[in-house]
């Protein structure tokens, strides 16, 4: 299913959290919210997702074919790893990231547990 996904240009989303992972989504840029907030409204995405990796292209390997949606035919995408000093550790679990994400935001959410 993964395979098929990736193949149709989707992109594999989860919980940023480090337990209670219950859902893998295979969003397209057209409904999901987290891929439309950084694709349309220019959010950057190390603020909405937490990774220890990101794409780095080789401008000379890239014959810029636009394929790079799925999968690149001429291997010029490589995951890199971000150095050490950048790596965020994730919430414990999704209580954590609520309150965390409502913490960035100034929002006091101890009413609603």
């Amino acid at each position: 299913m993964l395979n098929m996904t990736e193949e149709a240009g989707l992109v594999h989303l989860t919980w940023n959290v480090q337990n209670g992972h219950f859902f893998i989504c295979n969003c397209c840029g057209c409904c999901c919210g987290v891929l439309w907030g950084i694709n349309d409204l220019n959010i950057p995405a190390s603020k909405v997702v937490n990774s220890y990796f990101f794409a780095e292209i080789d401008p000379d390997a890239c014959e810029s074919c636009g394929l790079c949606v799925s999968t690149c035919p001429a291997e010029a995408i490589h995951l890199m790893r971000k150095p050490e000093q950048e790596l965020m550790s994730s919430p414990d679990n999704e209580m954590a990231w609520y309150e965390a994400r409502a913490n960035e935001r100034g929002i006091d959410i101890r009413r609603y547990r």
